[in-house]
């Protein structure tokens, strides 16, 4: 694994739909790992394909995220841009029908554009299912099915020869 220190400033993207639950998770999980790892070089960023900028992280979401350490509770919903998507240097989606939105939106090159999925120890294919709207066990799993592929994803990153 290279040293935080190597690795050059790199922009991630995570994206699901409304930007309240899912991408998220994912984005203040990682940052959570990367400041436990003294890694200071990684701007990691969220936002959804259907919402509006400012809304709160879902009451179920925060609180689920508390129990792992995670805090939501200033999160502010961000809605996609192309600016946003032309920044980032590695896009991750929950789902295949955010990949195909992110790809329509856009003309960035499609090996930017990755499911988060993609980087699970059990399920390599797939979506990972919306939460909202559901108890709270629904969401603490899939806080864990988030959790596990970022820690993948961040190792991913780490190793990537091109940095």
């Amino acid at each position: 694994m290279l040293e935080s220190g190597k690795l050059r400033e790199k922009k991630i993207l995570f994206v699901c739909t409304g930007n309240t639950c899912r991408s998220p998770f994912a984005a203040a999980y990682m940052r959570k790992l990367c400041s436990e790892k003294g890694i200071n070089n990684l701007e990691i960023l969220s936002a959804g394909i259907s919402t509006i900028d400012g809304l709160p992280a879902s009451q179920n979401a925060i609180m689920a995220a508390e129990e792992f350490g995670v805090d939501l509770s200033s999160h502010n919903s961000k809605a996609l841009t192309e600016t946003l998507l032309n920044t980032a240097e590695l896009i991750i989606c929950m789902a295949e029908s955010h990949r195909n939105a992110v790809l329509r939106f856009s003309q960035i090159s499609p090996e930017k554009v990755k499911l988060l999925l993609e980087f699970s120890n059990k399920h390599r294919k797939g979506d990972i299912a919306d939460p909202f709207g559901g108890n709270i066990e629904i969401y603490r799993n899939c806080f864990l099915q988030i959790a596990s592929a970022v820690d993948n994803l961040l190792t991913y990153i780490l190793k990537k020869k091109d940095n």
